[in-house]
């Protein structure tokens, strides 16, 4: 049986509505949540809101999610920029080791990077801080529990996706306006101070702002270093409400304590939306440019150097090291003579009877992401590059609305409908839940993705395929789908990266039996078991640098 064109359109669009209402229902209870009391559905209420007005620690947790949104992205652009720059506008002679550094990178996700920075920098047992009062005498030099470290670490673990994201807005640059500036008398400093950062002001402005709703949407490092240090961001409050000490969680506090966020977020996103509007003000790629002038970097070489240097201490080498470290010592304790006759595997012999389950059950929530993001992409996509009705471009929009919604609402709206759907559909505490909740929330990115790729196909392609009788569905499956191809698999392979290493949905909504490796070694660094913990980090990082180094080959922007 085949399908007539029609049919298959149907089916696409039947496809495709799925992720609508996932994501109508995401948003939907979400509200419906924060209006509900405790986790009672369709019981109305006010006294969520007239609690969170009265709550002493909410405008301190307003504050504390800026300073973290906008420190962040200040410490990302410090060293984002001038890596772009280096790749981009310079003859630096090793671009392609600054590459793999930063892919390299991908492959500590931020809360294992957060924890290695707690084992170093803990004022009370840091080896770091242990090691400086042994030598020296000062005691409690470093305290990791604060804003500024939460904001740095963050910035450490974002800046390879920043300057991915910038490298492609900075490589299209116009040479011929430096060539200008130049011919003008005008210094290479000045005219990239004046001419070439104002021109590229909507690209830099609009990845600040996605970066900027990322830090202030993300739990994995407040969630390592804020808690134990009493410092409460939106993200905490919001896990807090979830997991009560007394009593059963407050999903309808929660959400309704997640409302700030969700509004941040969201005038962030419109703010993102407009700065890409702009953009074609700002249009410099055209059959007239010509090649990148690369600039001579000089004595400056050794200041790249030492950049580079600083940031792959800090983001690479310095955790990797503190993580192998800590999975060998039985507890914490700065290197020496002593430390070393102590060293032993352990560690890992005793975390080899809890690696099973959440090692299957992360490649299960690994393949089933990609299953549906990609189904519900590429229908979206089809629908939205190849039709263009008004039902179709709507869908396309509704989907991307989940960008605005963070990972922890997310989280607690599925986990509300999952428990008020218990008795029909029972998903409460299961793998699939976490699924399809991490899936709802990559479609903003897989169909933008598959959008880009799918536009540059031109319709005459497709109108000569039906001209020549080939039906619908074979060209989509002929032409449309090994086209898209490349863009499906970078998909594919940062979507595998992104829920490998996700922490936040998984935390909020898994069970004993649905608990994946991110979330075991959370646990493992709540209850004081460091050295296993620490295992556990090690088997994710080899994991997610396989899959990095591979994204790498195949995605690589400079060769």
């Amino acid at each position: 049986m085949t399908l007539g064109p029609k049919g298959f359109v149907i089916l696409l669009r039947i496809i495709a509505a799925t992720a609508v209402i996932c994501v109508f229902a995401m948003l939907a209870m979400l509200i419906i949540a924060s209006f509900s009391p405790k986790s009672e559905f369709g019981a109305w209420t006010l006294a969520n809101y007239i609690d969170m007005a009265g709550m002493r620690q909410l405008w301190p947790a307003i504050f504390n999610t800026l300073v973290v949104g906008i420190g962040t992205t200040t410490f990302l652009l410090m060293f984002a920029l001038p890596f772009t720059w280096v790749l981009s506008r310079t003859d630096f002679a090793s671009k392609g080791v600054l590459l793999t550094i930063l892919t390299v990178s991908l492959a500590l996700p931020a809360f294992v990077t957060a924890m290695a920075y707690v084992w170093l920098l803990n004022p009370n047992s840091g080896i770091f801080n242990r090691l400086l009062e042994s030598a020296f005498g000062w005691s409690r030099v470093f305290n990791v529990y604060s804003l500024g470290w939460i904001c740095f670490i963050q910035a450490l673990m974002l800046t390879p996706a920043a300057v991915f994201m910038m490298l492609p807005a900075f490589r299209n640059f116009d040479s011929t306006l430096e060539e200008a500036a130049s011919v003008s008398g005008i210094s290479p400093r000045r005219a990239f101070f004046k001419i070439v950062l104002p021109t590229l002001a909507p690209a830099v402005g609009a990845v600040s702002i996605f970066f900027f709703i990322l830090a202030v949407e993300i739990f994995d490092v407040v969630g390592v270093i804020g808690m134990p240090g009493n410092i409460d961001v939106i993200t905490t409050l919001v896990y807090q409400s979830t997991y009560t000490v007394y009593g059963p969680p407050d999903y309808g506090f929660a959400a309704t304590l997640g409302m700030p966020l969700l509004a941040l977020c969201a005038i962030g996103v419109l703010i993102y939306l407009w700065l890409l509007r702009r953009a074609d003000r700002y249009s410099m790629l055209s059959g007239k440019n010509r090649a990148p002038i690369l600039r001579d970097l000089g004595r400056w070489r050794f200041a790249v150097w030492g950049l580079i240097g600083t940031w792959g201490t800090l983001a690479v080498v310095l955790p990797l090291l503190t993580v192998i470290w800590t999975s060998l010592t039985p507890y914490l304790q700065p290197p020496s003579m002593a430390a070393l006759s102590q060293l032993s595997f352990s560690s890992y012999r005793g975390a080899a009877g809890l690696v099973w389950a959440p090692f299957v059950n992360t490649i299960l929530l690994v393949i089933g992401t990609i299953v549906f993001s990609i189904v519900w992409s590429v229908s979206v996509s089809w629908l939205a590059t190849r039709v263009r009705s008004k039902i179709d471009k709507a869908l396309d929009a509704i989907v991307f609305l989940s960008l605005a919604v963070p990972g922890m609402l997310a989280a607690v709206a599925m986990q509300f409908l999952a428990l008020s759907a218990y008795h029909w559909v029972p998903l409460l505490g299961t793998l699939w839940l976490i699924i399809i909740t991490m899936a709802i929330r990559s479609l903003a990115f897989t169909t933008r993705t598959l959008n880009s790729s799918a536009l540059q196909i031109h319709s005459s392609l497709e109108e000569a395929a039906y001209v020549s009788g080939v039906g619908r569905m074979r060209t989509f499956l002929r032409i449309f789908l090994p086209v898209i191809k490349p863009a499906i698999m970078f998909a594919v392979l940062v979507t595998t990266l992104i829920s490998a290493r996700e922490l936040t949905i998984p935390l909020m909504l898994y069970s004993p039996r649905s608990s994946v490796i991110s979330t075991t070694i959370f646990d493992l660094q709540a209850t004081g078991r460091y050295d296993e913990a620490a295992v556990f980090s090690l088997l994710i990082i080899a994991i997610l640098l396989v899959l990095a180094l591979a994204s790498r080959r195949r995605t690589a922007p400079i060769a």
